[in-house]
């Protein structure tokens, strides 16, 4: 199967054709002053590369093309994979509409959503959301040691807490479009929040001392160290180009009409280390002196905090005005 690059536009493939023809009417204009090998090897190439350009012309990947995007008052679009790439003559989000780009809609890595409008017209409340997706908590608490198994014994360690997971990256959006009209706009690219690191277990309790033990009690175990944070997500991007559509003026600018939020995601909370276990008690009058009474075993240590973690980059929010004629 022929594996298209999603950044390869079907203007690239027409320019490569346009330029693998021109070699070719150079050739065959030269090719009584060329060596026979050098014309053969240049039609060859030539017809390998058309071939290919007409492919990526045929199933290469083209944007939606849809005569008008509507997003009624208080309603949600989810953007698809379908969607990712959209032309529309007319784009209208209603007062408290809200669309939506789901963090995991690309699957892995970078993505970016992209649409050109002739005329775009914005209600109040609009919302363009492409946050990050919060990280998960760690699986599980660390497990809690094991007690004492004889009398003075110590007391196991408390496993470590597992790590919280990172949060996902803000998506991209990338807009061109002729604006007509806009009340408040909010695009949203924040990453996405780490999740938490788990507790560490606790130490399990040390054995009660008896005369086979010299009649002293059990050190205690430590404490499990608690799961590390995971990190947050680095936020996406935003590239906003527009010009003005409408014969009436129109306030426009970050922070007059556009909001935006670029920030990256927070860093999950460590896990805290597990409870110290507790000694054993000592046990007296075993008969023989020196052992006649001894004390208590020591209690363990409480584990440690998790690690902490790293924020999530900021993203950039460019705003491009162009001068076009209106329509």
């Amino acid at each position: 199967m022929l594996n298209i690059p999603p950044n390869l536009e079907p203007t690239t493939a027409l320019v490569v054709i346009l330029v693998s023809l021109a070699s070719l009417a150079v050739v065959v204009l030269n090719r009584n002053r060329l060596p026979r090998w050098l014309h053969i090897g240049v039609v060859m190439m030539a017809t390998v590369v058309l071939c290919v350009a007409a492919i990526i012309l045929m199933i290469g990947p083209k944007p939606l093309l849809e005569e008008e995007l509507l997003v009624q008052a208080g309603d949600t679009l989810t953007i698809g994979p379908e969607r990712l790439d959209l032309r529309v003559n007319n784009w209208v989000m209603e007062d408290g509409s809200t669309i939506r780009i789901p963090s995991d809609v690309c699957g892995e890595g970078d993505c970016t959503w992209k649409i050109q409008a002739t005329k775009a017209t914005f209600g109040s409340g609009v919302r363009i959301l492409g946050v990050g997706k919060k990280g998960l908590a760690g699986d599980s608490p660390g497990p809690s040691g094991a007690p004492a198994n004889k009398s003075g014994g110590n007391g196991g360690h408390g496993g470590a807490g597992s790590g919280g997971l990172p949060g996902g990256d803000g998506i991209d959006i990338d807009i061109t479009m002729g604006l007509v009209s806009i009340g408040d706009l909010l695009i949203d690219v924040r990453g996405g929040d780490g999740g938490n690191g788990m507790d560490g277990g606790p130490g399990g309790p040390g054995g009660q001392g008896g005369c086979s033990c010299s009649c002293r009690g059990g050190r205690g175990g430590n404490g499990g160290p608690g799961g590390p944070a995971g990190p947050g997500g680095d936020a996406g991007n935003i590239r906003l180009s527009y010009w003005i559509a409408s014969p009436e003026p129109v306030t426009t600018g970050p922070g007059q009409g556009f909001q935006t939020n670029v920030q990256g995601g927070r860093p999950g909370t460590p896990g805290n280390g597990g409870a110290r276990g507790s000694g054993g008690g000592g046990s007296g009058n075993c008969g023989v002196w020196p052992y006649w009474s001894r004390g208590g075993g020591s209690n363990g240590v409480t584990g440690a905090l998790g690690p902490s973690s790293r924020t999530g980059e900021d993203g950039t929010a460019t705003f491009v005005v162009e001068q076009r004629p209106l329509i």
